[in-house]
């Protein structure tokens, strides 16, 4: 055959495909369990920090009714 007449094979669409193997899924098992353990870090953190705030609310909640307390008491000496 001639060269001058072959066409050059030219790819029109690109398809992946992923084989399940052992390999393929004990690579995905390990990102998944990876962005799980991200999840329950970043989970945690975020609950500390709520508990944390929550706390200080308490404390000035406390604080205010502490001194509403001495405010009233003050006003009924006077």
């Amino acid at each position: 055959m001639n060269e001058e007449n072959t066409k050059p094979f030219v790819v029109k669409d690109s398809i992946t495909v992923e084989g399940i193997t052992e390999n393929f899924v004990w690579y995905h098992s390990k990102i998944l369990t990876e962005k799980m353990q991200g999840w329950q870090t970043e989970f945690e953190r975020i609950v500390k920090v709520m508990e944390s705030r929550h706390s200080e609310h308490l404390e000035i909640i406390r604080n205010l009714l502490a001194e509403n307390s001495d405010l009233k008491r003050k006003v009924k000496q006077q």
